[in-house]
């Protein structure tokens, strides 16, 4: 596309922590907006991106609020940026309350893998010591919490809350519903096109960031911690792991 001249201007989607389409792009001078950040912070460009870091620690915070502190992370492994940042918010967020009773179980899997990613989520849910809530990184990672919980014998939120990011379509309507944040994909999506109209019109001599705070959209997942035995020893279904 760059070297053709077909377009004038490009979106770059799906960034990585290190992601050689925006140093090709600078380098060619070629007008691009990227939706997502770099971790290197030196590196200048245009982007918008939504403030996911925000959002895990206002996740982190409400559960805390309800008397959550084992706390559950279902991550991806591949090296994208999006998941750096919400992890920072999350253990951001831990830091500043200074309780040493919080603790935190990462399951992390391939994002297509999805076999591999159903043992990690599993391998949170049996635990001798399950977390009473869990984190996603974003909905599809939450969605199958929740299908694993209940194969488990797990009802939620009253064993255990789940919250995801990106609220797409399936989170409203996945038993119990799902709390989530809204990304403002559509929003974005304008706003993107916008600076890319501005980026390739008046080649503005600094880059152009907009970073959007994402929206609690609280659904019937989540709720007070567990008391007695659904805290630590409620005795799944036989059978219930799923590999």
């Amino acid at each position: 596309v760059v070297e053709s001249g077909r377009a004038d201007g490009v979106v770059v989607t799906r960034i990585a922590e290190v992601d050689e389409r925006l140093a090709y792009l600078r380098q060619r001078n070629f007008p691009f907006v990227a939706h997502g950040r770099l971790l290197d912070t030196d590196f200048a460009y245009n982007w918008l991106d939504t403030d996911g870091a925000h959002a895990f620690g206002e996740a982190f915070d409400m559960l805390y609020d309800l008397g959550h502190r084992h706390f559950g992370l279902v991550t991806i492994a591949e090296p994208m940026t999006f998941r750096h940042l919400r992890q920072d918010g999350l253990a951001a967020a831990i830091a500043r309350r200074g309780d040493p009773s919080v603790r935190l179980d990462v399951a992390t899997a391939p994002r297509f893998d999805r076999g591999t990613r159903i043992q990690a989520i599993n391998r949170l849910l049996h635990a001798a010591e399950r977390p009473t809530a869990i984190v996603a990184l974003f909905d599809e990672l939450a969605l199958s919490v929740m299908e694993e919980a209940a194969r488990a014998g797990l009802t939620i939120p009253r064993d255990l809350s789940v919250i995801g990011f990106d609220n797409i379509a399936a989170s409203a309507y996945a038993p119990p519903g799902l709390t989530t944040f809204d990304a403002s994909i559509r929003q974005c999506a304008r706003e993107i096109g916008e600076m890319l109209l501005t980026v390739i019109g008046d080649r503005p001599a600094a880059p152009l960031t907009r970073l959007i705070r994402p929206t609690l959209v609280s659904r019937a997942s989540h709720g007070p911690v567990p008391t007695g035995p659904a805290l630590t020893g409620k005795k799944l279904t036989p059978g219930a792991a799923h590999n």
